[in-house]
């Protein structure tokens, strides 16, 4: 469950990933869904993710980055996606040392790789390599044609692939499927069609949540560590005093500086971007084509758009943390407390009270979020709470 884009896994650390991953495919698959640990393996970048090139010798394979796949296997994971990148110039989804040597051979691995979307570039490189499952089917998307398909067939009857590797192709994908139990009467059927919203007849409303935010809430508190609840706060590089600790506010706040893209509310709204893809304030999820599609409402239109892509989550309401802050104050009856906002200044004269600029730079540039609890006189935009 870990090298994807870096925040759909558990953390760097192999240990702690390789633990989470374990846990997570015991406790899906006990609920009759196919686990899929992804992406295998070195796609721990986005930029030019189909173009570049992973050099890593076996020892940092084996103690790093497959050791999470590892623990996924050892929990009897029905299936592993393979990523976009090249693993030493052998494109990862056609890798035979890491699919068939390291994952199914070393590892033990009994069930199917699958490709990304697209991932897949080639009939024999990719299923001599050790792919046995191509998404979304087509070679591009509603192309109609495979690498697998007809080609596949095809290189069956010449005797280039071995009936014998169809077979274990076709093996590991049953296998899955039962281990699973859903080959059971009582499996219920599909209740959604991700390519098609608004056939209601299919894509049933069911509530999962049950009492799910009280939990999140509680990791979400528990995973503030900017607290400074020490007595005093000091910048090492400067020796400025910050005085009292920042958190929690008292309501006596005359001015509350807020810095960072992550603090900002959307402009368009929560779901303003496709595939949740944009970090044009608060960033409440990772995106990608498991957010796709949302219905907008656009304040300045009497109308939905509901765009042609397809969905599995959309945000009724975000609230961004200016916002809260407002709201926290207006509550309390903060009268005359300034907040100051600086969300997405990129320019090198960028500065907050008491920080150093490049601390500043940094959280502008990282959808990261500061907030202080004193201030002086600063050229920002700035909002009074309580006064018109």
């Amino acid at each position: 469950m870990q090298n994807a884009v870096n925040w759909e896994g558990f953390g760097a650390d192999p240990f702690l990933a390789g633990e989470a991953a374990y846990e997570t495919v015991l406790g899906m698959q006990q609920a009759g869904i196919t686990a899929c640990a992804k992406h295998f393996m070195f796609n721990e970048q986005e930029h030019k993710r189909t173009t570049t090139s992973s050099f890593v010798d076996s020892r940092t394979t084996h103690e790093i980055y497959a050791h999470p796949f590892l623990r996924s296997v050892m929990a009897g994971v029905g299936s592993l996606m393979c990523s976009y990148n090249a693993i030493n110039s052998t494109y990862t989804c056609e890798n035979s040392p890491t699919i068939n040597a390291l994952l199914k051979s070393e590892y033990g691995f009994r069930g199917y790789m699958m490709s990304d979307w697209q991932a897949t570039l080639s009939t024999f490189g990719s299923v001599e390599g050790g792919l046995d499952m191509t998404m979304p089917g087509d070679i591009t998307f509603d192309s109609g044609d495979s690498y697998f398909g007809g080609n596949l067939t095809e290189y069956v009857r010449n005797g280039t692939i071995p009936e014998e590797r169809v077979d274990d192709m076709a093996t590991r994908i049953l296998a899955a499927w039962y281990l699973a139990h859903q080959d059971s009467p009582s499996y219920p059927t599909t209740n959604f069609n991700a390519f098609n919203i608004p056939d209601e007849a299919t894509n049933e409303r069911v509530n999962v949540q049950a009492d799910h935010y009280k939990i999140v809430r509680e990791i979400g508190r528990a995973g503030i560590v900017l607290k400074n609840e020490k007595p005093k706060q000091k910048f090492p590089h400067t020796n400025t005093d910050l005085g009292r600790p920042a958190l929690p506010l008292t309501g006596r706040e005359r001015g509350v500086p807020v810095a960072g893209l992550d603090a900002a509310p959307q402009r368009g709204g929560p779901n303003m971007f496709g595939d949740q893809g944009g970090n044009e304030g608060i960033l409440a999820m990772g995106w990608g084509s498991g957010q796709r599609g949302f219905r907008l409402r656009w304040p300045a239109l009497v109308f939905t758009l509901t765009l042609a892509l397809r969905t599995t989550a959309q945000f009724p309401y975000l609230i961004s943390p200016y916002e809260a802050l407002q709201h926290h104050a207006l509550f309390n009856r903060s009268v005359g407390t300034l907040f100051y906002w600086q969300f997405d200044d990129f320019t090198p004269s960028a500065s907050l009270p008491y920080v150093p600029k490049p601390l500043v730079k940094t959280l502008l540039s990282s959808s990261s979020t500061l907030i202080l609890g004193k201030t002086t006189s600063i050229s920002m935009e700035t909002k009074e709470i309580g006064k018109t």
